[in-house]
């Protein structure tokens, strides 16, 4: 895992005016192993020549490459336990209550890609993790902190970074120098109401 400090513009937050999404941690973010179990589903279904080529609506407003999905969403056996696990998980992270929102990926990201800074959806997506599985060369997550100071961070394939994505800006700023750069995400969305952290 590679973490530093970066000399970024900070970038202010900008809530949805109608469910502003309020800090949860002190940092905004952890770095941690995969759960072994976890990992595990996500080896065994992860295959490289699976890939077919991404699109959703709106992808060009975050990055204009080639990307490719392999869709663990057609196996809702593992989707659903790993939700539940990664569920607990979240919960002791940020102290509250939590419900699954979506498991998304494989997704594999190809050369000279920059992926745009951006908040995630704030209806939905208020705590994300994303892992990495597969990769042929570093490439940082670019986070800004709730102090405003932005980090490039790497992690290893069966590590993973959990972050408030709803409330800290995020991207991959600086071009994909490999071939390849596989990740998977979890999110979550809170279950109720919350005071901010102020600690």
């Amino acid at each position: 895992m590679i973490l530093i400090k970066e000399k970024r513009e900070h970038i202010p937050y900008d809530p949805s005016p109608l469910e502003p999404i309020t800090r949860a941690t002190k940092k905004g973010f952890q770095v941690l192993d995969v759960p072994p179990a976890v990992y595990s589903i996500l080896v065994d279904f992860y295959d490289r020549a699976k890939f077919k080529e991404e699109n959703y609506p709106g992808k060009g407003t975050y990055s204009k490459q080639v990307s490719f999905l392999q869709d663990i969403n057609q196996y809702k056996d593992k989707v659903d336990f790993i939700k539940a696990t990664m569920l607990d998980l979240h919960e002791e992270w940020c102290g509250r209550m939590l419900k699954p929102a979506v498991v998304y990926g494989v997704r594999s990201y190809s050369a000279n890609t920059i992926f745009d800074a951006h908040f995630d959806r704030q209806d939905t997506h208020h705590v994300a993790s994303s892992i990495t599985l597969g990769k042929d060369a570093p490439w940082n997550l670019n986070i800004q902190d709730h102090d405003n100071q932005w980090w490039g961070v790497d992690v290893e394939p069966g590590q993973m970074m959990m972050f408030e994505s709803g409330c800290c800006m995020h991207g991959r700023l600086d071009e994909y120098q490999g071939t390849y750069f596989d990740n998977i995400y979890t999110h979550f969305t809170y279950a109720e109401p919350f005071t901010p952290y102020e600690g």
